[in-house]
């Protein structure tokens, strides 16, 4: 019921091969369609003059389908099928039915030269009981080829794909959802999307469909689910890479459109933190690219992405690799707002997902000088240290973060009294006094016993956190000075 000009309108072999086909497995069916397009076949037919190009499929005058959708004529083909092959039968692990398997599946476009199969058996290693390829993992033809062709559709739409640092991730509606699917692509890709595919979006073509759109993630970024949504719809999520002529899935996820954005806007929450946002979202990308030398994105860790957005959709813990990973770009190259962001996030994951939380113990958007947790405290320190330094000195090309952070992460008691004592000769040559005062609050929450002589890993996270905290309020404009709890 699909097929070229020459089946359908010609008057040669390839029509009468197509009325053969179609009058035979159409015969009997109690359908308005199979019976319009057996007369198609019967009746006689005078090619056109010009002969008209493309594909061509059937519709009865008046109705919205197509006459190869309904079911009857599903049925009578999907039955055709089964009869004319060949295959040993089985029973489909997909569909459950006792149809012919498979031997062998089809390869998934897009991923280069070497087009990677999902299910293969091509050495003895794969093969249980010395069954031959695809009856390892039995999937009937039909099956199959619906899995491989939905697989490369995906691939290859341009609005429900992004490449993701090396991987593929796919992802659809189970329903008709275009502002939902718009929305989930602007979520899910931040700033790696193909600005020339998503130029030729229909959805966001209309300057006012785009507003809307903007408008509706405006709202998720402000930790809101916004209005007329459909919280409903199931989405699911795939993200897959190759190794070499092997598909590998990296994951797998369904979910309300609702329950996607509740963990999302909870994501957003535990990595909110202070700082110059210039109206731009922390996105998992930016994230990644953290984590990676020199900023580049063949750098990232092939395995780390897939593991974070798992951690964001599943609303689980962040997985620790990426917490090391950006201590370990700190202790580098410095402390931004994405890496303390997502430091911060880390630390109260896990500690709410422990289970054994503590309100107290919640690290906070901005600084907290309440806060009484000495990896916090001497993160604070740290920055009012730097502070000093550059009221005396002003800006110097190696500063005491330049110098001494790795030391004060891993043996704070022998940099900090080091630290101390140059802090009174650069007060005495500023005269700036407020740094001196600052540096006394916090020395009153530090014990008898002194500094302490390593920080765990979890107190060298909340030290970094405490220094970007302690440094955004230094710099802040004096009309926010009275606002340092801002949560």
């Amino acid at each position: 019921m699909c097929d070229k000009t020459k089946y359908f309108f010609d008057e040669g072999k390839e029509r009468e091969a197509a009325a053969i086909l179609h009058l035979k497995l159409l015969e009997g069916l109690d359908d308005d369609g199979a019976k319009a397009v057996s007369a198609f076949f019967i009746k006689s037919h005078v090619p056109p003059a010009e002969m008209p190009e493309g594909r061509f499929i059937f519709r009865l005058e008046g109705e919205t389908r197509y006459a190869h959708e309904s079911k009857a004529v599903r049925s009578a083909w999907k039955q055709y099928l089964m009869d004319k092959s060949e295959s040993k039968r089985g029973q489909c692990l997909i569909t459950g039915e006792i149809a012919p398997i498979a031997r062998l599946h089809g390869p998934i476009p897009g991923f280069g030269e070497k087009s990677p199969i999902l299910a293969c058996f091509t050495t003895g290693s794969f093969v249980s009981f010395q069954k031959k390829q695809g009856d390892n993992a039995p999937v009937s033809e039909l099956a199959e080829f619906k899995y491989t062709s939905a697989l490369a559709s995906l691939i290859r739409d341009p609005n429900r794909k992004f490449n993701f640092n090396g991987d593929k991730v796919v992802f659809w509606a189970e329903t008709y959802a275009p502002e939902e699917e718009e929305v989930m692509r602007r979520l899910l890709t931040g700033e790696i999307e193909d600005k020339k595919e998503i130029s030729n979006t229909k959805l966001i073509r209309d300057e006012g469909v785009s507003n809307r759109i903007q408008h509706l993630l405006n709202t998720i970024y402000s930790g809101k689910i916004p209005n007329g949504l459909n919280e409903g719809v199931n989405f699911y999520i795939l993200s897959m890479t190759n190794n070499e002529t092997r598909l590998v899935i990296r994951f797998f996820y369904n979910q309300t459109f609702g329950g996607i954005l509740n963990n999302y806007i909870q994501h957003l929450k535990d990595i909110e933190i202070v700082g110059d946002f210039d109206g731009k979202t922390i996105t998992p990308y930016k994230i990644l690219i953290e984590t990676a030398v020199k900023g580049k994105r063949e750098n990232i860790h092939p395995l780390l992405e897939s593991a974070l957005l798992r951690s964001i959709f599943w609303n689980n813990k962040y997985p620790y690799s990426l917490y090391a990973l950006l201590m370990n770009r700190i202790r580098a190259t410095g402390v931004n707002r994405v890496r303390a962001a997502m430091i911060k996030g880390f630390l109260n994951r896990q500690l709410r997902q422990n289970k054994n939380i503590n309100k107290e113990e919640i690290l906070t958007m901005a600084l907290n000088s309440q806060e009484t947790d000495q990896g916090y405290l001497l993160g604070r320190m740290f920055a009012v240290l730097e502070k000093a330094q550059k009221d005396a000195l002003g800006n110097l090309n190696a500063t005491i973060v330049d110098k001494y952070l790795n030391s004060a992460l891993s043996s704070p008691q022998t940099v900090f009294s080091l630290l101390l004592k140059l802090f009174e000769k650069h007060v005495a040559k500023s005269e700036n006094y407020y740094t001196k005062k600052l540096i006394e609050e916090i020395m009153s929450s530090i014990p008898s016993s002194g500094f302490p002589k390593i920080l765990n890993m979890e107190q060298q996270g909340k030290f970094i956190v405490g220094y970007y905290h302690q440094k955004q309020a230094l710099y802040q404009k004096k009309s926010d000075k009275n606002d340092e709890n801002h949560v």
